[in-house]
């Protein structure tokens, strides 16, 4: 998908919930008896480490993109 859309970085589909599960985002929909994954924002560093982090309490919460860029450019500039 990122060679489609010309991204500058990979994205992640995880079909056997290895990422959610490690992560601890796996959430069971009991309505459709489904495993699905908590919203989350996951920023990692140049040495793989996680810098910042923020996990939906429920699957309908979204993080506002404006916070999720401000913890970016305090990344990327110091």
């Amino acid at each position: 998908m990122y060679k489609k859309n010309e991204l500058p970085f990979d994205v992640l589909c995880d079909v056997r919930l290895e990422a959610i599960n490690a992560y601890g985002l796996k959430h069971h929909e009991p309505f459709h008896n489904l495993d699905v994954s908590l919203p989350a924002n996951i920023l990692i560093d140049r040495e793989g480490r996680i810098a910042w982090m923020h996990v939906a309490t429920m699957v309908q919460d979204r993080m506002d993109p404006a916070e999720v860029l401000k913890q970016v450019n305090k990344l990327v500039i110091p």
